[in-house]
């Protein structure tokens, strides 16, 4: 009897930290930071076609409301790399919703040319083992970039027995302003992508999946993308 009242507890220490909200999808941020003093790092891939992007990050939890995080992005041929400030503004225990916002400055915009600016508003909320979070992004870039891109992302996932979470994502970017004209400039003027996803975690180790359709602004032919991002907090 003890050994089921254990792995009861345990299941449902996994099932409560899941309903936070406090970890990033392959597509979206997180709506909730971690617990004070939780140093998050993630690492993954994302492969459409032929290419290819590598990530890692960290992210450091510095209080009850406040992140501070930073990131290195690899294509071929580009490297980047940026720092992020996080501010857990709601949480649902007390409010009825999380809700976070945050500032982040890279070394390339979106297009591969020029720095950029990026503000992002990440909303959550969970009822019973659904859990729903939305991204609103507003991206200016600078030094040799004046564009401003708009991006609008959403995941909602099912929190399932033994750690296991399954769900779908979905996400559109375009721009507002174009001054500065590339390739992803003729054709589509907004990329979308949406698929399913499916997550697993074990007490601080977590790895997530993604299967979807992938249509780039641009002229690039749509086509599948996976993505895979593992995460461990220390």
């Amino acid at each position: 009897m003890n050994g089921r009242w254990a792995v009861v507890c345990a299941v449902c220490v996994s099932l409560a930290a899941w309903a936070q909200n406090t970890n990033d999808g392959v597509v979206t941020a997180s709506a909730a930071l971690p617990a004070s003093g939780t140093v998050r790092l993630r690492a993954g891939v994302l492969a459409s076609g032929t290419e290819l992007t590598a990530n890692s990050a960290v992210l450091w939890s510095l209080g009850a409301n406040l992140g501070l995080g930073a990131d290195v992005q690899w294509r071929p041929g580009q490297l980047s790399a940026g720092a992020e400030l996080r501010w857990n503004a709601l949480r649902q225990a007390e409010t009825g919703m999380d809700l976070t916002a945050s500032a982040r400055v890279r070394t390339l915009g979106h297009e591969g040319t020029g720095a950029a600016l990026d503000a992002r508003l990440a909303v959550g909320r969970s009822v019973g083992p659904l859990d729903v979070v939305a991204n609103a992004a507003v991206s200016k870039g600078f030094a040799g970039r004046e564009d401003v891109d708009l991006e609008g992302s959403a995941s909602a996932t099912w929190r399932l027995p033994l750690g296991f979470r399954a769900g779908a994502t979905a996400r559109a970017h375009g721009e507002l302003v174009d001054e500065l004209k590339t390739a992803e400039d003729e054709g589509r003027p907004v990329g979308f992508l949406a698929g399913p996803t499916l997550a697993f975690r074990h007490e601080r180790f977590e790895v997530q999946a993604l299967a979807a359709w992938n249509s780039p602004r641009g002229s690039v032919t749509p086509g599948m993308m996976g993505g895979a991002f593992v995460s461990l907090d220390l």
